[in-house]
């Protein structure tokens, strides 16, 4: 799990806050890895990846 949230990280340019939201994310709700990258992208990005 830790691999793909650093891919991601990478990929998306995730600050480290955003970065430890996901991990608390994935802790607190036990949800899949592409669940918790789909729920960052769009509280973090939402607004850019709408402007594009």
């Amino acid at each position: 799990m830790y691999n793909m949230v650093m891919k991601v990280s990478k990929t998306y340019r995730l600050s480290s806050k955003a970065i430890m939201k996901i991990e608390a994310l994935v802790e607190k709700l036990d949800i899949s890895a592409t669940e918790v990258i789909e729920r960052a992208v769009e509280e973090f990005y939402s607004k850019e990846i709408k402007g594009l």
